[in-house]
């Protein structure tokens, strides 16, 4: 990000999420996200992540994981990077993903780990 190479975005779902980090964890990540580049919580990225936990791509249990992925994807941001291995950062399901996206009318979206882009 520092070298231009990558342009970096997050949602007011992890910034929910992290409230209850340690102090370090919360300062890295306004330092690295301010608030123009946190991607708003509205009814469409709801909606598209409904559609995929009926879809069974994850459980309604993990369902900020669907929020996640729905955040890129209406956005339009093509490559989410996380280190959730078993709820996002999977061929299963990404495929899984991509496929709901296309049916309803959404771009596929490449989720990797952060080492695969370093």
């Amino acid at each position: 990000m520092e070298a231009g190479k990558w342009r970096f975005a997050s949602s007011d779902v992890v910034a929910q999420e992290i409230q209850g980090t340690p102090d370090f964890v919360r300062a890295l990540f306004l330092k690295t996200f301010q608030q123009e580049t946190l991607l708003e919580i509205n009814d469409e990225l709801y909606s598209l992540a409904e559609s995929y936990v009926s879809h069974k791509v994850v459980s309604p249990k993990y369902f900020d994981a669907a929020l996640h992925v729905a955040a890129c994807t209406i956005s339009r941001i093509s490559l989410l990077v996380s280190w959730n291995f078993r709820h996002q950062v999977n061929v299963q399901r990404e495929t899984g993903f991509n496929g709901v996206n296309l049916l309803n009318g959404y771009p596929v979206i490449r989720i990797v780990n952060p080492l695969e882009i370093i």
